[in-house]
């Protein structure tokens, strides 16, 4: 069985409000981003974190897809993105999942191929990541002058969700009482193999208030996608 954490809760400082809720096409954007994990045979349980104060409209959210049978709950997440998801194991371990997806909840264009290549790469102690090739030269910066150029081709852009062994990553995030950008660096810093596979290119993360407008674009254009 595959179980997926869905963590959403972000302060959303850059967007200016809460993204997880803000409407999409007249649905709050957690309802995209629950719509292919539901509709995958091959995941079994779904646990939402988000802040206390979002817990009611997460449940709302839910009661939009209950038709899909599917076994789905809310928790509380924390303070750090190592808190939140670690809420989110924890409230999976009565499950027996044998695999786990953490994914962000503000990435609702996760298409079923990405996530199905995801699933596949997880071996016992080996994480898998989606990731997508850069499209911009990338510099280091220190003190607002460009110092070294890193070559292109030894670097990607990661998505999610991440794919992890159960048992693992959940001892690991257990151990690792640091904030971290992405819950591979609990296996990166253990030194513990994550392989990569090809993600998908509208797999964005919602940041600012113009990337709904992308949003709602492929949307309307897989609506019966969507549709429930």
């Amino acid at each position: 069985m595959v179980g997926t954490v869905i963590v959403g809760g972000g302060k959303g400082e850059r967007f200016k409000g809460n993204k997880v809720f803000f409407p999409v096409s007249g649905k709050p954007l957690l309802f995209y981003t629950l719509i292919p994990f539901i509709k995958l045979k091959e995941v079994s349980h779904v646990v939402v974190v988000v802040k206390k104060e979002d817990i009611e409209n997460a449940r709302k959210v839910i009661d939009l897809v209950k038709k899909f049978e599917k076994k789905i709950e809310v928790v509380e997440g924390g303070e750090r993105r190592r808190d939140s998801v670690l809420n989110g194991l924890r409230a999976l371990k009565k499950y027996s999942v044998k695999k786990v997806l953490i994914h962000d909840a503000v990435r609702p264009l996760v298409s079923t191929d990405t996530i199905r290549r995801v699933i596949s790469g997880i071996e016992k102690d080996t994480a898998c990541i989606p990731c997508s090739p850069l499209r911009e030269t990338v510099k280091f910066v220190e003190d607002g002058r460009a110092i070294k150029t890193p070559d292109r081709k030894t670097l990607c852009s990661v998505q999610t969700p991440e794919g992890f062994p159960f048992p693992l990553i959940l001892k690991k995030i257990e151990e690792f009482d640091e904030d971290m950008y992405d819950d591979a660096m609990a296996f990166e810093k253990n030194g513990l193999s994550v392989k990569t596979v090809k993600g998908n290119t509208e797999n964005i993360k919602v940041t600012y208030r113009e990337d709904i407008l992308f949003v709602e674009r492929i949307i309307s254009e897989y609506k019966d996608w969507y549709r429930v």
